[in-house]
């Protein structure tokens, strides 16, 4: 089974930690992607493929696909013919399906609806085909690479020696590293219990926004300086970022969300396939925020 994975998504925090951990022990297989993967370790090779365009026979050998690529990608992958030898799938969706579905934020609604229909759609061209089909919806990534939001707050307090925030910042979360997501896909990849269904990836520890924010400090060996500032003028300020590229991923969602828990259960995880999450450890998102990088994920914000 090993030499015949297919790993899109390789370039995203996920993809990586997922390519070391199966390298480690001994796993083989191809990363697909249009561009190029060239910190890929031995036993895996890069293969070019449109994950959109994908053509019926384009890997004729593949057994398993590990979908880490954004989920709405994934269906034409399950298209009858693309991928004829396909026996096992397992997708990395996200949390944003639920926690955005109402958002004021036009951009916000969309990626949950589509979400939600990348889910329906594929979930139909499994069952079509017969092929067992797992789907992760983690939380809030950080780890290995730059993540969407918390590298950025901790490159903002890396500068400028303060964070403003909105109001108590009394929200609870489960910030989740993505070497804790590899790891549950490479469990649920050969767990027949996963066969079908769909599973909730929280971290370790949950805690305030607040909270979250002063272990962010402490990483970088400063004290927290956290700055109240009415909404309306964090409002004004996220429109400014966003006209740097780089931020054009921030919504006035985000804001809206802080003093709303977003605490999900992740006993079927647990139960099924022995998901268990580190705590959140705010020095690898320091380490991140400090050195930054370009990431590809969009999707996994929470």
């Amino acid at each position: 089974m090993s030499a015949s994975i297919l790993l899109t998504g390789g370039r995203t925090a996920v993809g990586t930690a997922l390519v070391r951990l199966l390298h480690g022990q001994g796993v083989c297989g191809i990363a697909a992607g249009r561009q190029p993967i060239p910190t890929l370790p031995g036993l895996w090779r890069w293969q070019k493929l449109d994950l959109a365009t994908a053509e019926p026979g384009c890997a004729a050998h593949i057994g398993t696909l590990l979908h880490v690529a954004p989920l709405w990608l994934l269906p034409p992958l399950l298209a009858p013919g693309v991928l004829p030898a396909l026996r096992r799938v397992v997708a990395v969706g996200s949390t944003s399906i639920t926690t955005k579905r109402t958002s004021s934020d036009p951009g916000e609604r969309r990626l949950s609806l589509l979400l939600e229909q990348a889910e329906l759609t594929a979930t139909a061209l499994a069952e079509q085909r017969r092929i067992p089909l797992t789907i992760l919806r983690p939380t809030m990534l950080y780890g290995v690479l730059p993540d969407r939001q918390l590298s950025v707050l901790a490159r903002f307090i890396a500068r400028f020696g303060f964070m403003p925030l909105p109001g108590p910042g009394r929200g609870l979360r489960q910030p989740l590293h993505a070497g804790d997501v590899a790891l549950a896909i490479r469990q649920a990849m050969v767990c027949p219990a996963t066969f079908g269904r769909s599973y909730t990836l929280a971290g370790g520890e949950t805690l305030s926004y607040r909270a979250m924010m002063e272990r962010l400090f402490a990483a970088q060996e400063l004290a927290p300086r956290i700055v109240p500032l009415p909404t309306w003028l964090m409002r004004l300020g996220f429109a400014g970022m966003r006209l740097v590229p780089r931020f054009q991923h921030l919504q006035r969602g985000m804001l809206e969300r802080l003093e709303r828990d977003q605490v999900f259960a992740t006993d079927a995880a647990q139960q099924d396939f022995g998901f268990v999450a580190r705590p959140f450890d705010a020095r690898a998102v320091a380490w991140a925020g400090k050195r930054g990088c370009n990431e590809n994920d969009d999707q996994s914000i929470g």
